[in-house]
């Protein structure tokens, strides 16, 4: 394959004319949540090893004109956004259909992201026309709770369109143990899957104090409260109608909490949270912050006492991870997919599903704050250890030589 100029909105790379590994995923765009940030960290740990990466996604969930959230990608690796008709529309990109030929046939491997879009299949079926392998991995989309939503519309569209496809690929790749086991179980005939655990990005260098400093000054009203802290999109799957009556529940007692809620969320949602803690009686305990990304995301958790993400359904959750690597103690559901795999932290309390369980998890986080912190530190060191990039990446290239057959170029960089 020739090296070709490649335009990323306003932005240029320069493709090798070897390429080893295709990454499709149907948006790159922050609010995207998770799978963009895996796709660009481990991009750049390949790259580190001597893969040569080209990732191919479309301007799904960017405002009209607005590229400058591209800057954030392409470190090590090229990257190429289509247009697309946004997430409405199953992320349709006409013109991603009428490249991904071109690209697919010049790669060694083709590593498709995320399920039920028009790019993957485009995709997979450039894969099967030009004979190349290719691995899927899904980011929790498999997940029966996933499969729930939209229940008819999936099953027909995988059962016809998306499924056979799926058992074709060389491999399936999974963030953890309970992701295949549920994918398995709701979809018959999936080629073999191997799990290669997420990670946490390093917190900024200066001290966690210095951080939540920081924070409090943006946030004045906050200071001198013991903050219960929410992370992520406000979306009804990530139990938020659990985390505020539970914490309605333990206000009275605790004086001095204040929930914290950070993140993007449909305007619609957002006022009925609001309408919920009016409700309630807490609407003065709890602050409704918005998204935070980069520096200000890691100053939210160092100021956070207990961090808390009561989800109905989570594949990996980023977040947590991140939250415990800042050295606070967080409490989970059993549905965040990875608890069993954090649990051994001990800066990990396992909420059920119900508003009493989130409360009697957080109350002895924030009734006794050394015991907080020495939990924190605990789950500090512990992600440190076993949720490291370096560790994914190295997992994921013993998947692709094992799928190309037969030791490459990129091996001696591992």
């Amino acid at each position: 394959m020739p090296t070709i100029a490649l335009t990323t909105a306003n932005r240029s790379a320069v493709v090798s004319s070897t390429l080893d590994v295709v990454h499709v995923i149907p948006y790159m765009h922050p609010r995207a949540g998770g799978p963009p940030v895996v796709v660009d960290r481990l991009c750049r740990k390949l790259s580190e090893r001597g893969w040569t990466n080209h990732v191919m996604s479309t301007n799904t969930f960017a405002d009209a004109g607005d590229v400058s959230w591209l800057d954030r990608y392409g470190d090590g690796y090229s990257l190429e956004i289509f247009p697309s008709r946004g997430p409405g529309s199953y992320s349709f990109s006409r013109a991603l259909s009428k490249s991904i030929d071109r690209f697919v046939a010049g790669a060694r491997l083709v590593h498709l992201h995320t399920a039920w879009t028009h790019p993957t299949w485009a995709a997979m079926r450039a894969c099967r026309r030009h004979h190349v392998p290719y691995i899927v991995m899904p980011h929790g989309m498999l997940d029966p709770n996933s499969l729930s939503r939209k229940w008819l519309k999936k099953q027909l569209y995988g059962r016809l369109v998306e499924w056979p496809y799926l058992r074709q690929a060389r491999a399936m790749v999974y963030t953890n143990a309970e992701e295949r086991r549920l994918a398995e179980k709701a979809v018959v005939g999936l080629p073999p899957g191997y799990v290669v655990p997420l990670a946490s990005d390093e917190p900024p260098p200066e001290p966690r104090s210095y951080l939540a400093e920081e924070f409090l000054t943006t946030y004045p009203d906050l200071r001198g409260k013991a903050l219960v802290v929410f992370l992520s999109r406000l979306h009804p799957k990530k139990g938020l109608d659990l985390l505020i009556p539970g914490f309605a529940l333990l206000a009275k007692c605790q004086r001095s909490a204040q929930l914290v809620l950070v993140g993007p969320g449909e305007s619609r949602y957002v006022a009925q949270l609001r309408q919920l803690a009016e409700l309630l009686g807490i609407a003065h305990r709890v602050s409704f912050i918005g998204p935070l990304e980069g520096r200000a995301k890691w100053t939210a958790l160092a100021a956070a006492q207990v961090f808390a993400l009561p989800s109905y359904q989570e594949n990996f959750a980023l977040v947590v991870v991140e939250a415990l690597r800042m050295g606070v103690p967080t409490v989970i559901s059993r549905r965040i997919n990875i608890w069993d795999d954090i649990i051994r932290s001990q800066g990990v309390a396992i909420c059920d599903l119900t508003a009493q369980s989130v409360a009697d998890m957080l109350l002895p986080w924030l009734s006794d704050p050394v015991t907080a912190e020495s939990a924190g530190r605990q789950g500090q060191e512990f992600v440190g250890q076993h949720f490291t990039w370096d560790r994914s990446t190295e997992a994921l290239c013993q998947i692709y030589a094992d799928i190309l057959g037969a030791p490459t170029a990129a091996d001696e960089f591992a």
